[in-house]
């Protein structure tokens, strides 16, 4: 029996953020001047562990889901703006992913 969940757009790219986040902390883990960029892993991983936590209240429709995208909402924009800043290849589809699920969960906050 499969049930409806409001949440199920969001779920989705939810996990194209974690994808895409990780993509990007194993590229920026290659890179010569790591040192330097330890803020930027420190976001990436920010973002990835909003994600999981946004993505695991919204699964079982939890009573939080509304509070928790409100904050996955300003993290994945600050990720897409860090992504754009950084403006390499692997960092593109991330910035992409992130602006939607911000706005995704934009909505789902003034809903």
């Amino acid at each position: 029996m499969t049930t409806h969940n409001p949440y199920r757009r969001a779920i989705e790219i939810c996990n194209e953020v974690i994808e895409s986040c990780n993509i990007c902390i194993s590229a920026t883990l290659q890179q010569e001047d790591l040192f330097k960029r330890i803020p930027i892993l420190r976001q990436l991983r920010d973002c990835v562990d909003t994600c999981m936590l946004t993505l695991s209240l919204m699964t079982r429709q939890s009573e939080y889901s509304v509070e928790v995208c409100k904050l996955c909402a300003d993290v994945a924009l600050s990720c897409a703006d860090l992504c754009a800043r950084i403006n390499e290849p692997y960092t593109l589809e991330c910035e992409e992913r992130c602006r939607k699920l911000c706005t995704i969960c934009q909505e789902i906050a003034a809903a």
